[in-house]
């Protein structure tokens, strides 16, 4: 595994670092992570982060929160792609950020928001003091696992939440590639109280940003674990009567893997500190989904190949990591929406050309 997020300015706590990986290893084994495919994830995970305080790093202590950095939050999250934890860790963050703007506490089981542009599917209808919700929402991170679910929707040009009782939804049960839960929901009238309605002062592009940061932060723990599973089986794959390290071909193979995965580590670590700093600047936080979501796919593409056959076998721990990063490659936004929200953003931004964008960083 690479060093922790570390600066001159910030750096991670250890000791949250060294509770979250310990806690992780403990519960994710490789029969815990194939499980959840079966439709078993795992509660006693979610039970031990959120007794430990990681289910809430920088949520506040005057709301019963740990109270610690971003940094450390999102630290957390990159261990959990590391380990390929079968966890809601990265949703339940971001519906610490609705929780926190609106001075509430949050829950101890897991919360999931819907992506806005899920969202934005559904219909609504005014009726009286009530809304009316038609239509139907897929890819739900999680649905199934919440206590809560939260639906951003754009209602009287601005932002509010829909809090909504999993136990009050019928729900249709789907998975993405990489077997986590993602479910999808059919609203047929569905009558919401105004007291479920809360305005926001974060807006659906901010939450899809948070979003896509907490992707970017997964893929690059399981690019880490997928570097490091190539460079062992390298090493302890023999072929022609030595290692298959010794040969040239997977060299190359390996450096530009090596390559890729640090270059990315580099631009996720540069797009958190941003986010501490700045959580509704969103260039960076594009640009590390744009570099996280390209690495993806080709350093799976590297691994595989380095492992050959083996690596494609449900036995072997590799599958769990490159699915997983083929589907959060696309949540919250491909690499062709973030690169068309970067660059708009640049050439239509009056304080930096591109120029200066990219060589002050």
């Amino acid at each position: 595994m690479t060093a922790s997020i570390q600066s001159d300015a910030q750096q991670t706590d250890p000791l949250i670092e060294n509770t979250a990986n310990q806690i992780f290893k403990q519960h994710c084994s490789f029969e815990t992570t194939s499980a959840l495919e079966q439709g078993q994830w795992s509660e006693s995970l979610w039970q031990a982060l959120q007794q430990s305080g990681l289910t809430s790093i920088d949520f506040p202590e005057a709301l019963n929160g740990s109270g610690a950095q971003s940094l450390d939050a999102f630290n957390v999250i990159r261990l959990a792609g590391y380990h390929a934890a079968p966890t809601p860790i990265a949703d339940h963050y971001i519906a610490s950020k609705i929780y926190q703007s609106l001075h509430i506490e949050l829950p101890d089981d897991p919360v999931t928001v819907i992506p806005p542009s899920q969202a934005k599917h559904l219909k609504t209808t005014q009726n009286n003091d009530d809304l009316i919700l038609d239509g139907l929402i897929k890819r739900i991170p999680w649905a199934r696992c919440a206590s809560t679910l939260l639906i951003p929707m754009e209602i009287q040009n601005q932002t509010s939440i829909i809090f909504l009782s999993r136990s009050d939804l019928t729900l249709l049960e789907h998975c993405n590639i990489a077997g986590e839960p993602s479910d999808q929901i059919h609203f047929d009238n569905f009558k919401v109280s105004a007291q479920q309605i809360k305005t926001c002062v974060l807006t659906s592009q901010q939450l899809t940003q948070i979003g896509a940061l907490t992707r970017s932060a997964l893929c690059w723990g399981a690019l880490e674990k997928l570097l490091e599973l190539s460079v062992n089986h390298a090493i302890e794959r023999t072929q022609f009567g030595r290692p298959i390290a010794k040969f040239q071909a997977i060299q190359q193979d390996l450096a530009e893997l090596a390559g890729e995965v640090a270059s990315t580590a580099v631009t996720v670590d540069h797009a958190i500190r941003g986010f501490e700093q700045s959580p509704e600047e969103g260039s960076y936080i594009a640009a590390a989904k744009v570099r996280a979501g390209e690495t993806a796919g080709l350093a799976a593409t590297i691994a595989h190949q380095i492992h050959g056959a083996m690596g494609f076998t449900n036995e072997h721990p590799l599958h769990h990591l490159s699915r997983r990063l083929w589907a959060w490659r696309d949540e919250y936004g491909s690499e062709a929406y973030w690169s068309d929200y970067l660059g708009k953003s640049l050439t239509q931004s009056p304080q930096l050309s591109l120029w200066q964008w990219t060589t002050q960083q």
